[in-house]
């Protein structure tokens, strides 16, 4: 694939974007015409369903941040993307989950550990220090997360079958 070239169609990205638009059914369906036949289209976006949109619900950062007005338009989970390969005729090749792991503990876990390991002062994110905060978020929050598909964040590869011209 030419790195320059945009149209090449063997993957293309919808990374955290469909969830902003009004109209998200046309973009997906550009997506998937310039995608050539056994190209993968890839999206990823928040998950509306995993235990810390529940657990947070209004105060959860991704619905309702005060910092900033983050603008989501659709909320999607993983029936909502598996609906959304079906409609277009493409095959679910791989959906996981990715973030944060705290929500996935029990709440007597949850509680223990944020008491050992403080939250940062300033938005509150779990794990006061810097550096533990990197390694949880390298380990605990990257590597076991995508193994045990955990997290706010839902990720989904579709290719379209190589029978269908676009």
């Amino acid at each position: 694939m030419n790195p320059g070239c945009q149209l090449c169609g063997e993957i293309v990205t919808m990374r955290f974007v469909i969830l902003h638009l009004f109209d998200f059914k046309s973009y997906v369906e550009r997506a998937i015409h310039i995608l050539k036949p056994g190209g993968i289209l890839f999206i990823s976006r928040p998950d509306i369903d995993p235990p810390q949109a529940k657990l947070l619900s209004d105060k959860w950062k991704l619905i309702n941040d005060p910092c900033q007005k983050i603008g989501h338009l659709h909320w999607f989970n993983r029936r909502s993307l598996e609906f959304l390969a079906e409609k277009y005729g493409l095959q679910l090749k791989r959906c996981l989950n990715r973030g944060e792991m705290i929500y996935h503990l029990p709440a007597l876990v949850q509680t223990l550990l944020r008491k050992l390991l403080g939250s940062e002062p300033e938005g509150g994110r779990f794990i006061k220090c810097h550096t533990l905060r990197i390694l949880n978020a390298t380990f605990s929050d990257g590597i076991l997360a995508q193994r045990l598909s955990y997290g706010d964040c839902i990720y989904v590869f579709m290719r379209k079958p190589p029978t269908i011209n676009g």
